[in-house]
């Protein structure tokens, strides 16, 4: 399945960087502004290769894979994979739009995953069938007979994502007030540690000069003593 094929691959950035054109062995390593195109045939070429293998329209070269004959038309900035990613959305959004029904519409998980099965043959045969007239003619009359429950499971789905927004707001909101709630009693307990510290300062200051007071009293005594 073209999502699956997508999920499994490295980020688009790895796999460009990984990229080297066949003809010149360039890289994005070495250049900057290199940039890899990719042919109908599902292999590489680099732009500066294509332009200039390629210098008109009507020209025509070989893939260096495959040997296919290939022209300026049969280059694409994306590959085969992507494409058939941005395919696979497109359809998939449109299409769940009308086969939108839910699990309680079916009396068994059997029944359900067979309905789930054809909506996903359905979206691969947009992305990749030459029969695309039949599946939209198929769609329509889908549409059509169905066009009651359609109605009825989009307002389903509306109130079922309006519950969901509600409830990830309202968590949202909760954790906000206990993050608060945690860092006002750290800040509370910083503030006691502060004030404790402060007291024990002040009166390990006091003692201190206390005890000075005292010593400079004895000091005073010996001194007066000795004198008399």
């Amino acid at each position: 399945h073209p999502t699956q094929m997508w999920g499994k691959q490295n980020t688009k950035d790895e796999v460009f960087l990984d990229l080297k054109c066949p003809s010149c062995s360039g890289t994005h390593y070495f250049n900057p502004r290199f940039e890899i195109l990719y042919t109908v045939c599902g292999h590489t070429l680099c732009k500066s290769c294509k332009e200039e293998q390629l210098p008109t329209m009507s020209s025509v070269i070989q893939c260096k894979e495959c040997g296919a004959n290939l022209t300026s038309r049969d280059f694409s900035i994306r590959s085969q994979i992507e494409e058939a990613y941005i395919k696979d959305m497109k359809y998939r959004k449109t299409i769940l739009k009308t086969y939108n029904k839910l699990r309680e519409d079916f009396e068994t998980d059997e029944e359900y995953n067979q309905y789930l099965e054809e909506v996903e043959d359905i979206i691969c045969g947009l992305i990749g069938s030459s029969e695309t007239d039949k599946i939209e003619a198929k769609i329509n009359e889908y549409k059509r007979v169905n066009k009651r429950s359609i109605g009825v499971n989009m307002a389903k789905m509306k109130t079922i994502a309006n519950e969901m927004y509600e409830s990830v707001k309202a968590k949202d909101i909760s954790l906000r007030e206990e993050n608060k709630q945690y860092y006002d009693d750290e800040e509370e307990e910083e503030r006691k540690v502060d004030t404790e510290q402060e007291g024990n300062l002040f009166g390990s200051m006091v003692g201190k000069t206390e005890e000075s007071l005292r010593q400079q009293e004895i000091s005073s005594f010996i001194y007066l003593h000795k004198i008399n």
